[in-house]
């Protein structure tokens, strides 16, 4: 099973207008990423933190479980893949 693909067709025409105008050559972007807010890392380290100390439910078990399942591929299982 492959996973699915987006082409450069489908991400131009889902990104934001402002995005489009950063990413057309090496400068616009170096220019739009420097003006990007910086990170509060006392925040993130907080945030980090209480994310460690948290249990996981099982609803959330069972979708992780059911996601692997769903990422297998059955021919590598059954020794059945392509060569090379």
């Amino acid at each position: 099973m492959a996973a699915p693909t987006l082409d450069t067709a489908d991400a131009l025409a889902t990104a934001p207008p402002g995005y489009l105008d950063a990413t057309r050559d090496d400068a616009s972007l170096r220019t739009f990423l420097h003006g990007l807010p910086g990170v509060d890392q006392v925040g993130v380290e907080a945030r980090v933190a209480t994310l460690g100390t948290r249990s996981i439910k099982t609803t959330a078990k069972a979708w992780a479980i059911d996601t692997a399942i769903g990422l297998i591929d059955l021919t590598t299982l059954e020794g059945a893949d392509t060569p090379g």
